[in-house]
């Protein structure tokens, strides 16, 4: 084991077994996520806590999969829901499945470079009008249309139309 010199503590006696001790692997982002998801949502069973506004913000500000955790009517709530995914784009996955469907929400979260398209609803994906808005500023909405629309030769040729980068997205699965 190489030797750090900031490894040596003066106030421990026997150096040689601090020394021959493996250096821990700290993930911090694994700290973050696990105190907080564990110690401040899950390892309390109230109620209290995973539906407490605020306190929900800030702990998803800080790790977007704590979103998880949080009460079912939190998991509907569009701002704790958007400051957990601001955080991490895929913690819409822990959203409601209203949330998932409301094409106001997502479209916003298009616009904004925010959604993880593997999470929007499966109608959605299937619903020509929206996708026709999402295609504007997310081109890569192809990789996660229904396989009825990727067999529509007209709608496909209609994307491109609207977007020329659609192209680098039709035959990717």
């Amino acid at each position: 084991i190489p030797l750090n010199v900031y490894d040596i503590n003066p106030h421990v006696s026997n150096q040689t077994t601090i020394l021959n001790q493996p250096k821990p692997n700290i993930d911090t982002q694994k700290i973050n996520s696990t105190t907080i998801s564990n110690n401040v949502i899950t390892n309390n069973n109230s109620i209290t806590l995973k539906d407490n506004k605020l306190l929900v913000s800030k702990v998803v500000t800080l790790c977007g999969y704590s979103l998880h955790y949080a009460s079912d009517r939190l998991k509907n709530d569009k701002e704790i829901v958007l400051l957990a995914i601001r955080n991490k784009n895929d913690a819409l996955e822990y959203a409601s499945n209203d949330l998932k469907k409301n094409k106001d929400f997502i479209l916003y979260l298009s616009e904004n470079n925010l959604v993880d398209f593997r999470y929007v609803s499966k109608r959605l994906l299937n619903d020509r009008t929206f996708i026709r808005e999402v295609i504007k500023s997310s081109p890569y909405v192809l990789k996660y249309i229904s396989s009825n629309l990727k067999s529509d030769k007209q709608f496909i040729l209609d994307m491109i139309c609207l977007n020329s980068e659609c192209k680098d997205y039709i035959f990717t699965n």
